[in-house]
């Protein structure tokens, strides 16, 4: 009797079904549980059901009963899936739509179901994984190459993204969206009149498309400034004296003087050196008023002291210091107060910096003039710290080779403070780097217009270093990974800090 009933019960639930009545379906198959709780095919027609009345958590619930069941029936770990997908249990929804491809796998739709969970978890190579298994089942279905290619982007795989996206555009001439991400990766690959036509057509699209008019003049700023390039003349050669090996005055002037300048007078009441300000000329920061060329060494060697301090390896009586590239004392001056426990150096290319502070910084401190050629004339491990703020951002080709100097003359467990501009210092200047970087840089006037838009492409770029002008007109960039990686296995990496010589990020190393 009980199995009269049962069959009677599917023929009326089937018949909900097919009016696609799903509660009455619904009460029919629970009325079927009751009478045999292991009605697998009930469970299964029933956690379906669920789904389609977005009854999440109860669709989870019987499909999970329907597997435990007969573990082999696909449909279950389907639906089990969607279930698990609505209620955002991505992982879950992973492993379930794993297992029902390893019981039925040729159907696209799981697969594509299973690369929209993964993407959520930001899974992208796996994401590039499942949809390549996908796409010769089903070559026609838009939204896979959109979450394709969003994976890609993320995977910084350039070309494959391209074709992805023109595959998505040839399916859906009218998708705004897949014009726009083509023209991000065309920006890319540097391709920008491709990517400036890529974000014209979105407009003509959808007008009122977010982000894109910023896009578009970007890449539109680029394209002329190639044009213009192209229209320069490249006659015009570095100046010569970028050959040389040094400066020995700033300017132009064939001779120069050293006046006998009264020493700095050291006062024994406040324990304290009153030193001279240079003149305007040869304060090279951004603010060059007194007050702020002041404050700025302050806030830099605070900085420097602090991190040497948390990394271990603090400043003590004897040490033996070298400021590389110390300008005309900015930052050495504040080291005053360590000048009659510790050896402490300057030395620039600069002759005519060098010339100022031996007036007027001697004593305490000592320089010398130092040439663009990684060699500095001082016997191997002397020095116990060396210092160089925004030098290695003005070396390119020879950055390795001062390096390697610089680690010859430091004693062995003595340790490196440089500072350089990496992608920190560009997402600061993102808004407004034409302005900026001239003012970091002369370059030729053929070469200004190169450089700036050469920033544009390179800093977009998957970049381990790029250098904008050459020689002593190097305005150079680096991925902070990159350069952690190139000092290896010469100095262990003790700390970094982030704006510790304005925007640019400061590495310490230590000599192993």
């Amino acid at each position: 009797m009980t199995q009269i009933t049962i069959q009677e019960l599917n023929q009326q639930a089937e018949t909900q079904i097919a009016a696609e009545n799903w509660t009455g379906a619904i009460a029919l198959l629970e009325k079927i549980i009751e009478l045999d709780p292991n009605g697998v095919h009930a469970y299964q027609k029933l956690g379906h059901l669920f789904l389609k009345t977005q009854q999440f958590e109860q669709a989870v619930q019987a499909c999970q009963i329907a597997i435990r069941l007969d573990p082999s029936f696909f449909w279950s770990y389907n639906h089990l899936g969607s279930a698990l997908s609505q209620l955002h249990r991505w992982e879950a929804a992973v492993e379930t739509y794993h297992r029902a491809l390893e019981i039925k796998s040729d159907f696209f739709w799981t697969y594509h179901h299973l690369g929209e969970c993964l993407l959520k978890l930001q899974r992208w190579a796996a994401v590039d994984q499942v949809y390549t298994q996908a796409s010769p089942l089903n070559a026609d279905f838009f939204w896979m190459y959109e979450n394709w290619g969003q994976a890609l982007t993320q995977l910084k795989y350039w070309e494959k993204a391209e074709k992805i996206y023109r595959k998505a555009i040839d399916l859906q001439p009218d998708s705004g969206s897949s014009y726009y991400h083509l023209g991000n990766v065309l920006t890319r690959l540097q391709r920008w009149q491709d990517a400036v036509d890529c974000f014209q057509q979105v407009l003509k699209i959808q007008a009122d498309f977010p982000q894109v008019q910023q896009n578009l003049e970007n890449a539109q700023r680029v394209v002329q400034a190639l044009e213009k390039q192209q229209e320069q003349s490249t006659a015009d050669q570095l100046n010569p004296i970028d050959w040389l090996k040094y400066y020995p005055i700033w300017g132009e002037s064939p001779t120069y003087m050293i006046h006998k300048a009264a020493p700095p007078q050291f006062d024994p009441r406040t324990q304290t050196w009153n030193f001279l300000v240079p003149p305007q000329h040869l304060r090279f920061v951004f603010d060059q008023s007194q007050a702020s060329y002041l404050h700025s060494g302050k806030v830099q060697i605070a900085t420097l002291l602090e991190t040497l301090q948390q990394s271990g390896v603090p400043l003590k009586s004897g040490d033996r210091v070298l400021d590389f590239g110390c300008a005309a004392g900015r930052m050495i001056r504040e080291l005053a107060k360590f000048a009659r426990i510790c050896e402490i150096w300057g030395v620039d290319i600069s002759g005519d910096c060098i010339a100022w502070c031996k007036q007027n910084l001697t004593p305490p401190f000592h320089f010398l003039t130092g040439t663009t050629l990684p060699h500095l004339p001082f016997e191997d491990r002397y020095f116990d710290l060396i210092y160089a703020g925004s030098v290695f951002t003005h070396i390119d080709d020879l950055a390795d080779a001062w390096f390697l100097e610089l680690r010859r003359i430091l004693k062995p467990g003595g340790v490196a403070y440089v500072t350089i501009q990496e992608q920190h210092l560009i997402e600061k200047i993102q808004r407004f780097y034409q302005d900026w970087l001239p003012q970091n840089n002369i370059w030729s006037k053929a070469h200004k217009v190169e450089c700036i838009e050469k920033y544009a492409a390179y800093s977009q770029a998957d970049f381990a270093m790029f250098s904008l002008g050459r020689e002593t007109r190097s305005l150079v960039f680096y991925d902070l990974d990159y350069f952690c990686q190139q000092r290896q296995p010469f100095f262990k990496v003790l700390g970094i800090k982030k704006e510790a010589y304005y925007w640019q990020t400061a590495i310490l190393l230590q000599r192993l």
